[in-house]
């Protein structure tokens, strides 16, 4: 495969590539929803600002969904790069 500026990759390399763009990218928002709900949660607390306390609490769960996908794309490079070594193991 080629892409648009001219670097050849082969099929499996582009996966492992494609995969670990969506990882980086799924930590960097786990971390991005943390840090907003710290912030909204300390400027709620310091304002008794329930609506932006319900805001923190939203930014949480999205955090906590974000990371169970984020997770799940760790298992799959593990279970990839896993295979990649059995395969490379002398018998």
């Amino acid at each position: 495969m080629t892409c648009a500026v001219g670097h050849a990759f082969a099929g499996e390399a582009l996966e492992a590539e494609r995969l670990d763009a969506v990882r980086r990218s799924l930590w960097a928002a786990v971390n991005a929803l943390s840090a907003d709900a710290t912030g909204l949660r300390a400027v709620a607390r310091q304002r008794g600002d329930e609506r932006m306390l319900r805001l923190a609490e939203e930014s949480l769960r999205h955090s906590d969904t974000v990371r169970e996908l984020a997770r799940a794309f760790d298992a799959r490079a593990g279970e990839r790069s896993e295979r990649d070594q059995a395969a490379t193991q002398p018998e």
